[in-house]
């Protein structure tokens, strides 16, 4: 009996000496809500977004011409982009620069759609020929992050 009672004994005081059970920590408070992403203008009723963009390489003329069904719309410089809203139905976009030709692109467009067009210079510094091509909304969107508003309206 004694040979069990000093373990007896060392089990009850390693237990009385052992720190208390603390409860477990409570959860982090919740982080605040961010605030929400700005949102891209609403297209007028109508209209269609169009989005062109020039990427920034030293190719072809400095400046672009662009139009639209014939019609200016704007101009843009290497490394620039330009928006505008556009009626629906068939169209016929193209670029024009000083000693450029050009390939027009045609289209259509839908009301309450965005499009997405890439401008770029092809051939040679002294001779070429300015293309108008479509681009998916992710990759145009990913190009267009580093780019600048054109500045220049119709």
């Amino acid at each position: 009996m004694r040979k069990l009672v000093l373990p007896l004994l060392l089990l009850l005081s390693a237990c009385a000496t052992q720190a208390p059970i603390s409860p477990p920590p409570s959860p982090p408070p919740a982080p605040a809500p961010r605030p929400a992403a700005p949102s891209a203008p609403a297209i007028p009723e109508g209209k269609a977004a169009v989005h062109l963009y020039r990427r920034a390489l030293p190719m072809g003329p400095a400046i672009l011409s662009i139009y639209d069904a014939g019609h200016p719309v704007g101009t843009l410089k290497s490394g620039t982009y330009l928006d505008y809203y556009a009626d629906p139905g068939p169209r016929s976009l193209k670029a024009l620069g000083p000693g450029a030709g050009s390939i027009p692109y045609a289209t259509s467009f839908r009301a309450g759609q965005d499009y997405y067009f890439l401008v770029y210079f092809l051939g040679s510094q002294e001779k070429g020929d300015t293309n108008v091509v479509p681009v998916d909304a992710t990759t145009a969107t990913r190009q267009m992050a580093a780019l600048k508003p054109s500045g220049s309206g119709p």
